[in-house]
């Protein structure tokens, strides 16, 4: 018996669904060919407007091709016969004159001034009209005429009551029926559609076929049909034979013209669009068949509704079906209703006897049942079910064995999961003991997580105990969260900041929480990194900013300082050696030394002025700059070197890296005001990826140079601003500001880093790091420079500046040279066209007005190729490159430069040419 009903029961359910199933595709099978023959039929009457409307418009072009005026008055007598005047001015047809079934009538307007071929064209549709009739109109509700000229002529029969009210201003040219038959926008003649309207008399919907119609193979008006589509609806909706279905037409832009679902909606006469209804379902099948290039015809299913949606081709309306499926089952569920009410009684019937044969039997294996479930709640998933006992708890025990196997399976699969989580994932009991914690929360607290099984919460570090409180406080809330406590603690005791975010389960045997732990160490040192690169970046910037004035500056800084240096020298080689005059030249040389260095240190520190780099040996460099360095400290100060043994060699500019030096360790004994030791120390270090690199350095192998002292030291607000340009925390007059800059300055442009550690009344030391180049290089010898002698050749200077130009003039004819001077481009070049004789040499300034140095060496080659050419100029290098004369091309001397080096320069330029020809 109990078998029995364990198959029937599964087979009357089967051939329940089975037939529901089949039953629904059937149905749904023949409604979706009612469909399609519906849409077919709409398409077909459509298409039989077209034509009718076509075929009057062909016999009335017919007619009035045949139609001749000869002038006289028959048409006019006749007009006035079929139509009356009205006391207000208007027409009206006369009663007696038309048929009653027909009721056609031919109208104008009071303000209307027809001519006899327009009235001869009304007369004419009339005539048409009455004899075309209703029975070849398509059963469509009426036929009308609009001439070209006004008024109208129309067959209205089911509305009789319209036809002898003349209107008072009967103008259609500019509505949509005229307009589309217009030439230019009916180029081929055919028939159209207007757009569906509310009609409020009739309170429905109502759209038009319309067509032109001609006289003499010209446009003379339009024609058409009206069809209300309410007319429609009982077609469309008869031929559906099931209950639960429903019908929607929708316009071309998604208006709803008829639904016998909506239609309160659209008798309002308002224009309701399927957006408006808020049926997803039919909006979904809308888009299936939206064009372009979207297909005609679709079938959508929500599981309790069918859609058929059909997009005309003609018309682009879509006709929509919807079906219900609880209405399509209805009968079938009707059927199966009574068969499991059948089923149910016997099965009952057929129970009831042996329930007391069966249930010792029963008892035993569902206690054995148990019993293995209570082991596997517990958790021991390697439990498995007895098998024992009649063959339907054999088959129970083998399925939940079955599915404690899978359970397994997914709890494995579960922690292998967990395991390869970057986060640390705990989960905790209501008593805030530890039940898990996957492979990253036993690596973050370097513990076993067997060990943590177990463990009240707390262990963690102090940081879990506010998560603890939580807990076992019985907090309700879902999930929470807690950012940032700073004192998660390892196996080690070492603390360290952690997020933590908890996850509540209310389960049958208690609370769970899930914990999800994120380390914040390399955040936080991410963080650090992030900042310093902040500070590199706003310092760069500065010294950007500073360096463009710094460069303009030393450009008019350089001109004047040649022409002092210039004429000092002169004063000093005129003057008698010792004398008061020679003695003055030299303090005015002097102090345009001073100048110099310091508009090149404005340079420098703006890495505007171009490095000559060379490798070197940096002990070298500090041995050497000792003797003068000891001078320039007072008494109490004591230099102090500790140079490594075997330094390797480091490629950096020595005039500059000097002069990064003497400024560290002037700037040491400013912060020794009471005298103490300064110390420089030289070393080589290695850096690499794993350690914590400075600033903005890369791994690898470095010479590294300090200046140190023991004096008042700074605080981090000074050390924000130590390398800005004219920064300085001396009293007036003692510093220019430029002195940790220029050393910035160098540095960066030598590829290297400054670091600096300081604190108040700690002292202060700057490390510098420089890319270590080679192995240590070995002594270098000297070298001796000849005197430059002078000359007689010519040369043509181009100077804007008079007082350079009559410096160089001075210093070149002394030497014995021939000068043509000019005081611009323009002028050289002119000078240059009037000389008959050689040019020997071209001496140019580079930025001049018009004719820029560069442009005049190319014009001065046309004619004289091969002219020696050298340029003299107070701009950087950069600046230089950036008006056409990169200084790694042509020969350049630097402004301000004295006699020898001017002569110098001269003579080796005009030595070196090359012969042409």
């Amino acid at each position: 018996m109990a078998v029995f009903v364990v198959v029937a029961a599964p087979s009357l359910w089967l051939a329940h669904r089975s037939f529901e199933r089949v039953h629904r595709e059937d149905a749904l099978s023949r409604l979706s060919r009612e469909h399609a023959e519906l849409a077919e039929a709409l398409d077909d009457r459509l298409e039989a407007a077209e034509a009718s409307a076509t075929r009057v418009a062909k016999l009335l072009d017919r007619d009035l091709s045949q139609l001749r005026l000869d002038g006289g008055e028959g048409p006019d007598q006749l007009f006035n016969e079929l139509l009356e005047a009205r006391d207000d001015g208007t027409w009206r047809s006369r009663r007696e004159l038309f048929d009653g079934t027909l009721e056609a009538g031919t109208f104008v307007s009071a303000r209307s001034t027809l001519g006899p071929v327009d009235r001869a064209v009304l007369l004419s549709a009339k005539g048409l009209l009455d004899a075309y009739g209703v029975g070849s109109s398509g059963g469509w509700d009426n036929l009308w005429v609009l001439p070209a000229g006004g008024g109208i002529a129309l067959l209205w029969p089911s509305h009789p009551e319209f036809v002898f009210d003349a209107l008072p201003d009967l103008d259609y040219s500019h509505t949509e029926w005229v307009q589309l038959t217009l030439p230019e926008r009916n180029a081929d003649g055919g028939p159209r559609w207007t757009d569906p309207i509310f009609d409020q008399t009739s309170a429905t919907w109502m759209i038009s076929v319309v067509a032109p119609f001609h006289r003499d193979g010209r446009w003379a008006g339009a024609l058409g049909h009206d069809l209300p589509l309410t007319s429609l609806a009982a077609g469309l909706t008869s031929r559906l034979l099931s209950d639960g279905t429903s019908s929607h037409l929708l316009g071309q832009d998604g208006s709803l013209l008829l639904s016998d679902r909506y239609g309160v909606q659209i008798d309002g006469g308002g224009r309701v669009t399927a957006q408006d209804v808020g049926d997803p379902l039919l909006l979904q099948a809308l888009a299936a068949v939206a064009p372009p290039p979207g297909q005609l015809s679709a079938r959508v299913s929500d599981g309790q509704r069918t859609l058929f949606v059909e997009r005309s081709s003609r018309s682009g309306w879509c006709l929509v079906h919807e079906v219900s499926h609880d209405a399509v089952l209805a009968g079938v569920h009707a059927v199966f209703e009574l068969l499991w009410s059948a089923f149910l009684a016997l099965a009952v019937l057929l129970t009831l006897l042996p329930v007391l044969l069966v249930a010792r039997l029963v008892r035993r294996s569902v206690s054995s049942l148990v019993e293995a479930s209570a082991r596997v709640s517990s958790g021991d998933l390697s439990h498995r079910f007895p098998v024992d006992g009649p063959e339907e708890f054999a088959t129970i025990a083998e399925a939940l064995d079955s599915m404690v196997a899978r359970l397994s399976e997914n709890q494995q699969r579960t922690r292998a999961v967990l395991d390869t989580v970057a986060d640390g994932v705990i989960t905790v009991d209501g008593q805030a003991l530890i039940e898990s914690a996957n492979r990253s929360a036993a690596c973050m607290f370097e513990r076993p997580a067997e060990r943590m099984r177990g463990q009240p919460l707390s262990s963690l570090g102090p940081a879990f105990a506010s998560v603890e409180e939580l807990l076992l406080g019985g907090e309700d809330s879902s999930t929470w969260s807690l950012d940032a406590l700073p004192d998660a603690r390892r196996s080690d005791g070492g603390a360290f900041p952690v997020d933590v975010r908890a996850s509540l389960t209310v389960a049958a045997e208690g609370r769970l929480v899930t914990l999800t732990v994120r380390d914040l160490s390399r955040r936080r040192e991410a963080e650090r990194e992030r900042l310093a690169l902040e500070a590199e970046l706003r310092q760069a910037q500065k010294m950007e900013a500073v360096g463009q004035l710094a460069g303009g500056v030393a450009h008019d800084f350089n001109n004047l300082l040649t022409g002092i240096m210039g004429y000092a020298e002169e004063l000093q080689r005129e003057a008698e050696s010792g004398s008061q005059t020679w003695r003055d030249a030299g303090q005015i040389l002097r102090a345009s030394e001073r100048a110099v260095g310091l508009t090149r240190q404005l340079l420098v520190f703006s890495r505007q002025q171009e490095l000559s780099p060379e490798e070197i040996d940096l002990n070298a460099l500090v041995s050497g700059l000792a003797p003068m360095l000891q001078r320039l400290l007072n008494e109490e100060h004591e230099l102090t070197l500790s140079l490594h043994p075997c330094l390797g060699s480091v490629c950096v500019d020595a005039a500059r890296m000097e002069q990064v030096v003497m400024n560290l360790v002037v700037n040491a004994a400013d912060a020794l005001p009471g005298g103490g030791t300064i110390r420089l120390t030289t070393a080589e270090v290695e850096l690499s990826g794993e350690q914590h690199l400075p600033a903005l350095l890369d791994a690898g192998r470095y010479v590294t140079f300090s200046v140190a002292d023991d004096g008042v030291g700074m605080d981090d607000e000074v050390q924000a601003s130590i390398f800005d340009p004219f920064f300085t925390t001396k009293e007036l007059g003692r510093g220019t500001g430029l002195g940790l800059a220029t050393v910035f300055g160098v540095v960066k442009e030598s590829e290297g880093e400054v670091l600096v550690r300081s604190a108040p009344d700690q002292g202060a030391e700057f490390t510098i790091y420089l890319p270590r180049r080679g192995d240590p290089l070995p002594e270098a010898g000297g070298a001796t420079r000849r005197r430059p002698r002078g000359g007689t050749e010519t040369i043509l200077v181009a100077e804007d500046d008079a007082a350079v130009r009559r410096l160089v003039k001075r210093l070149l004819e002394d030497q014995g040279y021939q000068l043509l001077l000019a005081a611009d481009g323009a002028e050289a070049l002119g000078l240059a066209t009037a000389h008959d004789g050689p040019i020997d040499l071209l001496l140019s300034d580079i930025v001049m007005p018009g004719l820029s140095g560069p442009a005049l060496a190319d014009a001065l080659q046309g004619s004289r190729p091969g002219t020696p050419v050298l340029f003299i100029s107070g701009w950087s290098a950069d600046a230089l490159a950036q008006r056409g004369a990169d200084p790694d091309e042509v020969d350049i001397v630097a402004k301000p430069f004295g006699l020898a080096e001017l002569s110098r320069r001269v003579r080796a330029s005009m030595d070196q040419r090359i012969p042409v020809g």
